[in-house]
This record gives C-alpha cells, structure tokens and sequence, in this order.
C-alpha cells in the first residue's frame, strides 16, 4: 500500500492537485459555516408545496442518516486507500459537489417546510 502512495506523491502534478485539493477542501470547512449562517439564513428563500411530503409524518432520521453517511465514507476509504488516485478523485469530487451545493443553495433559496426536524449529526455533535 505506501509503495502506491511513494510513487504517486513523487509525481509532480499528483502531488500539487492532491494538495490543492485538500487546501480546498480546508477552505471549504472553513467557509461553510459563514455560509449558511450569514449568507443564506438570512435570505429569504421560496416555500414549495409538495404533496407527497403531505402525506407523510416528519420523523428524526439523524442517526440512521449519518451512520450510513460516515460508513459509506469509511468503506469507500478503505476499499480504495492502495489506489491513490482513485482517492484523489474522490477528493477532487468533493470539492465540485460541494461548490456545486453551495452555488444551488445560494441561486435557488429554499425554505423548510413547515414540521420540518433538523439534522444533527451525533458524531460532530458531542465534539463541537
């Protein structure tokens, strides 16, 4: 596994989009907070009438929700750490999503529907 990893990092340019990537990735984690606190809270955003949302109930769906979200991370990780540009990819592809959530999030504004429960992240929670 380090073998894959010594001849990657001895390219050049793996070496400076992997650490691009994680400059971005560091600026994002930090940006992001900002973001939703002061950019889009206050924003006022459009209410959409789902009918299907209608006819359910809300229910806290936290724990099952980030138990599969960090366990597909972990997994992934795992099944790919001797793959180092595979795992380049992966960061590069968290960095265009994310800019791509923040873009649609900013452009298209949107309000919760009314009951709606908040996410939160029992992990993050107890550390933060």
């Amino acid at each position: 596994m380090l073998v894959h990893w010594k001849v990657a990092l001895k390219n050049s340019r793996y070496r400076f989009h992997f650490m691009l990537s994680v400059l971005v990735i560091v600026a994002f984690a930090m940006a992001l907070p900002y973001f939703f606190n002061e950019i889009l809270l206050p924003k006022p955003g459009v209410q959409l009438n789902d009918p299907v949302l209608n006819f359910t109930q809300p229910k806290d769906w936290s724990i099952e929700i980030f138990v599969l979200l960090y366990s597909i991370t972990v997994i992934s990780v795992l099944i790919n750490i001797k793959k180092p540009n595979t795992i380049l990819l992966m960061f590069q592809m968290y960095v265009v999503v994310n800019f791509m959530r923040m873009a649609s999030l900013y452009l298209f504004t949107l309000e919760a529907p009314d009951g709606t429960i908040p996410l939160n992240d029992p992990f993050l929670r107890e550390r933060l």
